[in-house]
């Protein structure tokens, strides 16, 4: 299954794409081999380890983690170069600021008491990290860095401490810097000096520029975090372990994945959604999103959250709480035919000489045929047939509402399914339902400026579909469109666009048929 998901998803990336997934230890092995099968071992970005869980209830090894393995479709094309933001950040400035208000500009008393709110954090906490960062001056939080040079003996001369004005211990590889250029470092104050000269100098790293570092392959982040952000916009448990929208939105940012298309295979509760809405609210970057589920939490898990997330960023028992944080959004919800729904439409025709002989079969052969014979055969009539785009608005389709088999009569949208059998790009769309047309304009792969012409043809017949194009003003005679595509029988003059290709000569017709154009592009697998 892995394997399958996998091969079309590497189809549909650019060269520079991404592949992330989550993954346990118990397919962890499998899918490290599927993945280096699929885009090859060289393109293996890492993994990325989740420590998400403290428990110790299992015999052996009590797994506490999970793995974001990734890959990409070319490294000579993308070159990996993935930064985060330091995890914190935001809590170290509010500590220094406080301790600052306290002591002012005693910096040893603030470095003291850095160090002893670093301690109030585990290891495990992503602050602790920064634990270097103690000590603090007019400019910002910083670290004492090294200053010695990275070629052995280079620059040589001594350095005066500012308040015993004896010359301060070297480096035993020498300075970084030419003495003219430490000399204006110390003058800037960008040099740390020790109580006396005994203690070798330090140059200033300052927080606020070194904010970012490579992503790293260790992630703490509490499992708990993603079921109380469900449970508090669904006012209760609705999804046993979802993901973390949080966790998954700083690997977007870190992929560089801003104003492309993320498309989520195995959507489920919709984190990726959520993670991708998030980033839009809190920064000006966009992106744009294609999530795919077939299980039953669509409509009751999936699509209300990413609704709701629209409507407020913060929850609480299934209320919102910042109504003022609601973003301008729209998304369309697209069902698209299923297996069942496929097997509940087809209509199996057969002659009482066909019956007799698939009677002598055994049932196993007979039902491993009949299935067979359905999809293959009986498939194209039963789905969709010519008479059902007489009327195009009115088509339907028995459709699987539940995984028991229950199914309900619903609309298909024959207009939509055709923009994207020929690879439409629409660029606007007319709706008239009630006077029985609908217009569509784009463009086809081929670059070509294209109209489709719908109509109900009960309603618009020869005289009335003639009286509607030139009330639309159209005329596939004129070059305003390259192609029209109509729908039914009709009267309007076909025309025929005759070139020149390589010494012969090749007939194109302007304006086609909508039934054999859908019905092709449907069931020719040929193609595919």
């Amino acid at each position: 299954m892995l394997f399958d998901r996998l091969t079309l998803a590497m189809h549909l990336l650019r060269r520079d794409g991404i592949l992330s997934m989550y993954i346990d230890e118990n397919e962890h092995y499998n899918a490290a081999l599927v993945l280096s099968a699929v885009f090859g071992k060289e393109n293996r970005a890492g993994d990325i380890i989740w420590k998400n869980s403290s428990k110790n209830d299992q015999s052996y090894v009590s797994m506490q983690h999970e793995y974001l393995m990734t890959a990409v479709v070319d490294k000579n094309v993308n070159k990996g170069n993935w930064t985060e933001k330091k995890e914190g950040l935001d809590e170290i400035y509010a500590a220094f600021a406080k301790l600052r208000k306290e002591h002012g500009t005693d910096w040893k008393a603030i470095h003291a008491a850095a160090l002893k709110w670093y301690a109030t954090f585990p290891d495990s906490n992503p602050i602790r990290d920064s634990k270097h960062y103690s000590w603090m001056d007019e400019r910002g939080v910083y670290f004492p860095d090294n200053i010695s040079g990275p070629n052995f003996g280079q620059y040589r001369y001594d350095v005066i401490h500012p308040m015993t004005g004896r010359v301060c211990k070297e480096p035993s590889s020498g300075w970084r810097y030419p003495e003219e250029t430490m000399l204006q470092r110390i003058k800037d104050g960008l040099v740390h000096f020790g109580d006396d000269e005994t203690t070798v100098p330090n140059n200033k790293t300052y927080l606020k520029n070194t904010e970012f570092q490579s992503l790293t392959s260790i992630k703490y982040r509490d499992g708990r975090v993603a079921s109380k952000t469900l449970a508090s916009l669904f006012g209760g448990k609705a999804f046993t372990n979802p993901k973390d929208y949080e966790l998954s939105s700083r690997f977007l940012k870190a992929f560089e994945t801003d104003r492309e298309i993320i498309v989520d295979h195995f959507a489920g509760t919709g984190t990726t959604g959520h993670a991708i809405l998030h980033l839009a609210r809190n920064s000006s970057e966009k992106r744009r999103y294609i999530l795919v589920e077939q299980g039953d939490y669509f409509d009751t898990v999936l699509k209300p959250r990413m609704m709701k997330v629209v409507y407020s960023a913060d929850w609480s028992e299934g209320k919102p709480t910042a109504p003022e944080t609601g973003i301008s959004h729209a998304f369309k919800v697209l069902k698209i035919e299923g297996y069942e729904d496929s097997l509940n439409n087809l209509e199996l025709k057969r002659s009482d000489a066909q019956a007799n002989l698939l009677n002598e079969l055994s049932e196993a052969a007979r039902d491993d045929y009949l299935m067979r014979y359905m999809l293959d055969v009986e498939a194209k009539g039963s789905l969709l047939s010519v008479s059902d785009f007489q009327k195009p608005f009115d088509y339907t389709l028995k459709i699987a509402i539940d995984s028991a088999g229950a199914w309900e009569e619903r609309k298909v949208d024959l207009v939509e399914t055709f923009n994207y059998l020929i690879g439409l790009t629409v660029r606007h769309i007319d709706i008239q339902a009630r006077q029985g047309f609908v217009t569509v304009e784009g463009w086809l792969p081929t670059g070509e400026k294209t109209l489709i012409l719908w109509r109900d043809c009960e309603k618009l017949g020869y005289e009335e579909l003639t009286r509607l194009c030139d009330k639309l003003k159209i005329n596939p005679a004129d070059s305003e469109f390259d192609v029209v595509y109509i729908n039914g029988d009709h009267n309007i003059p076909s025309v025929v666009e005759t070139t020149e290709e390589e010494g012969s000569l090749v007939k194109k017709l302007m304006l086609r048929q909508i039934e054999p154009a859908f019905l092709d592009a449907m069931f020719n697998v040929d193609d595919v």
